[in-house]
């Protein structure tokens, strides 16, 4: 376990702690004076394997895509984060992974301060339409689009805390109007990783979508795969 100041990011000393749990690699950093919140971070799609690559211990040269539960983590909680085990659209990989990282969490830490019940009900919620909120910036910017991304997680945060349901409106007023009510097209719906010029057809990640795949070729559902 190594003391650090992550440099431009937080910037006061924390305690953090690199593992690796059935493949997936983690990390968890407590801040000195914890006040008992605890951030798990699950990032976004991703084929690329170097994300599996174990986390530095000093956090710099972290993956991007873990870097909001590095970087912008409410004031006083802890936070942790996995790789995930594998890439791809393996999901029920990554609930067990998240599953492992909060168990390990509580064994060494305590339980956090909020409800346990609230977490059970986030892994149910998944299944339910309306507890789903799509937020679309009008420019992109994939998982990790900065202007949205700290309201978006505040407006999380109240939801879960307070019951109060957001809205393109109610969050796009807090980031300077950074997010639109237009729907994006086909293409725009789809994971652009999908689809990588050159690369061996079974590499290819797909969702039974028109057009995931090649002419010629079909996606099987149960591997996300073209073949």
């Amino acid at each position: 376990m190594t003391a650090v100041a992550i440099a431009g990011r937080r910037a006061d000393a924390r305690t953090v702690e690199v593992f690796s749990i059935k493949g997936a690699q983690n990390a968890i950093i407590m801040p000195d004076q914890w006040n008992g919140d605890l951030f798990i971070y699950a990032h976004g799609y991703s084929a690329d394997k170097r994300i599996l690559a174990p986390i530095p211990a000093d956090l710099v040269g972290a993956n991007t895509l873990l870097l909001p539960g590095l970087a912008f983590v409410p004031s006083g909680a802890a936070s942790a984060v996995t790789t995930f085990r594998s890439v791809g659209w393996y999901l029920k990989d990554g609930i067990k992974d998240v599953e492992n990282l909060r168990r390990y969490f509580v064994k060494k830490h305590g339980k956090p301060k909020q409800n346990e019940d609230k977490y059970r009900e986030a892994f149910a919620a998944a299944r339910n339409e309306d507890r789903l909120v799509q937020l679309f910036t009008a420019t992109g910017g994939h998982c990790i689009f900065i202007p949205a991304w700290t309201p978006a997680l505040r407006a999380l945060q109240a939801w879960v805390a307070q019951g109060t349901k957001p809205t393109t409106a109610s969050v796009s007023a807090t980031c300077g109007d950074c997010l639109t009510t237009d729907v994006p097209g086909p293409w725009g719906l789809r994971i652009v990783e999908r689809r990588a010029k050159g690369v061996a057809l079974r590499s290819l990640v797909c969702d039974g979508e028109p057009g995931d795949c090649p002419a010629n070729a079909t996606c099987v559902a149960s591997k996300h795969r073209c073949r």
